[in-house]
């Protein structure tokens, strides 16, 4: 999400002055840059999650009064939630294109439309698994969550096609495919080094989560992919 907002702040002077000029080809080119590179970080983020939740949660707050149950409820409630990070960090490239195009009242009713499928999942939660001693409730609420960021998402780009631009620029479907193959590589990857330890601790983690990291990135880096080479060149001019 952090990441997404970042990318979304540093298109948006970009972005400013596009509309004014009539080139909108230009800012479809642009924002479609804005989603790949946020699907280059979300998607990994989402498959580690997804991957992690319950030894993470299970690490940092698997002690005291916070038992078992407790640990697992909490590991529902992230993999329910997990899907909306590429979404969250899809948001912000479309907001600033939208800003750029000097909309105001949009914002306001797409925000609020999307508050509805959290309110209907959250609704579902209560009616089938109200009871105490069920904990189903806790996935449905990062569910709706989901949902909610993804229906924002979606809302965003036919807000930018009503204007005519395009929604997903060419070439753009190809990268998003492969981000997302490599992340199901990159779940099935961690999954497998848990299972090769019985009990994984907090270095244990540590070497899962920077090794998948560093392979993510330098592994998309040798095969020249754009999007790796743009970040990997941030880092060494800070």
């Amino acid at each position: 999400g952090l990441s997404g907002g970042a990318l979304g702040f540093a298109l948006l002077q970009g972005l400013a002055n596009l509309p004014a000029r009539g080139d909108k080809q230009k800012l479809s080119q642009m924002r479609g840059e804005g989603l790949r590179r946020g699907a280059f970080l979300s998607f990994p983020a989402t498959a580690g999650l997804l991957a992690l939740a319950f030894p993470l949660a299970d690490m940092l707050f698997g002690h005291g009064e916070y038992d078992s149950r407790s640990v697992a409820l909490t590991a529902q409630s992230l993999c329910g939630y997990a899907p909306a990070i590429p979404a969250l960090c899809a948001t912000r490239p479309l907001l600033a294109a939208v800003n750029a195009l000097g909309n105001r009242k949009t914002p306001m009713a797409i925000g609020l439309f999307s508050l509805v499928p959290l309110v209907l999942f959250g609704l579902a939660a209560v009616f089938l698994w109200g009871g105490e001693e069920h904990g189903k409730g806790m996935a449905a609420v990062g569910l709706g969550l989901s949902a909610a960021a993804w229906t924002n998402t979606w809302l965003w780009s036919r807000a930018l096609r009503s204007r005519g631009i395009i929604s997903l620029p060419p070439g753009s479907l190809c990268p998003l495919a492969v981000y997302a193959a490599a992340s199901l590589l990159m779940w099935a990857l961690l999954r497998s080094g848990l299972r090769a330890v019985s009990e994984p601790g907090a270095i244990c983690m540590a070497i899962l989560v920077v090794g998948a990291a560093l392979l993510w990135l330098f592994g998309f880096k040798a095969a020249g992919n754009k999007d790796a080479g743009a970040l990997l060149s941030l880092f060494r001019k800070r």
